[in-house]
C-alpha cells in the first residue's frame, strides 16, 4: 500500500522541485534504477533534498559567521579609535 502512495507522491514531489535542482537529482548517480520500487525512489529523492537543504544551511551559516566576525572586529576597532 505504501508503494501505491509513493507512485502518486513521487511525480508530485518532483513537479514541485525547481528545475535546476531537478536536473541535479536526475544526474545524480544514486538516482534509482527502474527495478526499484516507487517507495525506494521517493525515499532516495527525499534524502537527496534533505542533504541539499542541509548543505545550503551550512553555507549560509558559514557566510553569516564571517559577517558577524567582521561586525565584531569593526566595533572593536571603533572603540580603540575612540579611546574606549
Amino acid at each position: 500500500t505504501s508503494d501505491k502512495y509513493a507512485a502518486m507522491l513521487l511525480p508530485l514531489v518532483e513537479s514541485c522541485i525547481p528545475e535546476d535542482m531537478l536536473r541535479i537529482w536526475l544526474r545524480n548517480p544514486s538516482v534509482s534504477t527502474a527495478e526499484e520500487s516507487y517507495s525506494q525512489k521517493l525515499t532516495q529523492l527525499l534524502k537527496f533534498l534533505r542533504l541539499e537543504v542541509e548543505g545550503e544551511q551550512r553555507i549560509l551559516l558559514t557566510k553569516s559567521g564571517f559577517k558577524s566576525d567582521d561586525i565584531f572586529r569593526n566595533k572593536t576597532e571603533q572603540r580603540h579609535r575612540n579611546g574606549e
